[in-house]
């Protein structure tokens, strides 16, 4: 029932915007006279006092395995992502992974069936035949 309802007051809405025709006097008057409400409500007190009070990350020790956070005096492990151990600032694991983004591009997942076989399906089936000294046959 609200689908339907909704799609009533939208083609109400689009039908009298087709009769209705402003000119660009009135056009120019709305868009200089619009006022848009806040998308997001005011912060309270409690919400502003949590954000002016939240660790600042100043960046990275010259290592790349810890952060320097404002007011605290020495770095610390950033244990708020996966990279906890900084190994993404290692100069060699960015240049590895660009070369292998170059080399097979990106995509949300890597099964045959999606985007075909590849050099590393059969690396990592010879890896497990030799552990398992089996061969797979593969299509």
């Amino acid at each position: 029932m609200k689908k339907i309802y909704i799609y009533i007051i939208a083609y109400f809405i689009h039908v009298i915007s087709l009769l209705i025709q402003l000119t660009q006097k009135e056009i120019d008057w709305l868009l200089e006279t619009w006022q848009p409400e806040p998308l997001v409500p005011e912060l309270s007190t409690a919400e502003k006092f949590i954000i002016d009070n939240c660790p600042l990350i100043e960046g990275f020790t010259p290592e790349g395995d810890a952060l320097f956070v404002r007011g605290v005096s020495e770095p610390v492990i950033d244990c708020s992502s996966f990279d906890f151990l900084g190994m993404s600032q290692d100069a060699t694991i960015k240049k590895v992974t660009k070369d292998a983004l170059d080399y097979y591009g990106c995509g949300s997942c890597g099964p045959r069936g999606f985007y075909g076989t590849i050099d590393q399906h059969l690396n990592f089936e010879l890896a497990i035949a030799k552990v398992r000294k089996r061969i797979f046959p593969h299509s």
